[in-house]
């Protein structure tokens, strides 16, 4: 049984976690709309991130795991629904693409969340897809060299929230898929969020004068 100092701790992670990703992908949906462009920001890796946010989602609701587990994952795919919106609006693309997109969503939502053997089958793919998404986003930040429209607070945030996710799966669930999920991604949000601020400061406008 775990002791009162890990419930605290586990419930501080949990919350914390919740907390943080009901805002996360705020920054990244603010800096877009600031520049307004999604230049540096991958439309390929937002869906399969979307996706995957929608597995793990399911996946929990599926298995009966404690909402403070997942809650998040509530928020998450609200928010990533509006950056696919928003990615899909600057680019002149927010029509007939949309409304496929979100029609997908809901019917893969709908079938995951009511059978636990199709959730089981799909948790597999959602470590590579993950590391996929995640490794196009860096492809496209480091072939455009542009991260003017990403956000290193969105990257960072998420880098804390697998570092919790850790935490409290191994005291509560102790759910291998998860942590290995979890734990990879870890590495590349914070891989990502280090290449943005490297970037970002090697385009000010000081360095690009010396350059010129």
């Amino acid at each position: 049984m775990a002791s009162a100092a890990t419930e605290a701790l586990v419930s501080f992670a949990s919350f914390s976690c919740i907390f943080f990703c009901v805002v996360l992908k705020l920054p990244q949906i603010g800096a877009i709309w600031s520049s307004k462009s999604a230049k540096g920001v991958s439309l390929q890796s937002t869906l399969l991130e979307w996706f995957c946010y929608a597995v793990m989602m399911c996946y929990h609701f599926v298995n009966e795991y404690p909402l403070s587990t997942y809650a998040e994952y509530l928020f998450l795919n609200i928010q990533d629904l509006v950056l696919v919106l928003i990615i899909l609006y600057f680019g002149d693309r927010l029509g007939v693409e949309a409304l496929l997109y979100i029609t997908g969503y809901v019917v893969i939502v709908s079938v995951l969340s009511t059978s636990l053997a199709v959730a089981k089958i799909m948790m597999n793919f959602v470590l590579p897809l993950s590391m996929t998404s995640k490794l196009i986003q860096l492809q496209a930040l480091w072939t455009s060299h542009d991260a003017s429209s990403v956000s290193s607070t969105t990257w960072f945030i998420a880098f804390y929230s697998c570092v919790a996710r850790i935490f409290t799966t191994i005291v509560e669930t102790g759910d291998i898929p998860v942590l290995l999920t979890y734990s990879i991604s870890s590495v590349l949000n914070c891989s990502i969020g280090l290449s943005v601020v490297y970037l970002q400061a090697l385009n000010t406008p000081e360095k690009r004068e010396k350059r010129a």
